[in-house]
């Protein structure tokens, strides 16, 4: 994590932390599905569309959070908050025949940035359900992250 992104982590507010949070899970959540149309291993396609319902459980579990301490809070979100909790390339954007090996590369270094996020977060937030929520999802982010290397690995794919 640069300097930059960790001065910006520290003027976050929580309601702006779980804002980013809720849009890295659909962010990630809509990824898996491109990865599970590309994926060419029923096995693999079987784990993106497992990451989906879970990222989609993550998202609702913050939305869940926004709307009971933060309901009346709406936020834009800048392009270099966005980079907090995903890479600079989207999955949406590769369409070439490298675009499955692409893809995973892009989604292996989200899921590193999602759950540096939120491990960097997690201690700052001073709703105890907020903290707790931040901390399982640093360690389910670092789990993806392996399950994805673990995935590449089996498919002769460079991470």
């Amino acid at each position: 994590m640069s300097t930059s992104d960790k001065q910006l982590i520290e003027q976050l507010t929580p309601a702006k932390a779980l804002a980013l949070g809720i849009y890295g899970e659909d962010v990630a959540a809509y990824g898996y599905v491109l990865l599970s149309e590309k994926a060419p291993r029923e096995e693999d396609r079987e784990q993106f569309r497992d990451m989906i319902t879970e990222e989609q459980e993550h998202r609702d579990r913050l939305q869940t959070m926004m709307d009971r301490y933060f309901p009346d809070t709406h936020y834009v979100l800048t392009p270099v908050e966005k980079e907090l909790v995903e890479s600079g390339v989207r999955p949406a954007q590769i369409t070439d025949q490298g675009g499955y090996e692409q893809a995973l590369r892009v989604a292996i270094e989200s899921e590193g940035k999602t759950a540096r996020f939120y491990d960097q977060m997690w201690s700052r937030m001073e709703i105890e359900q907020i903290c707790k929520i931040f901390r399982e999802l640093a360690s389910e982010g670092f789990d993806h992250q392996q399950r994805l290397r673990d995935i590449a690995t089996a498919n002769n794919i460079t991470a």
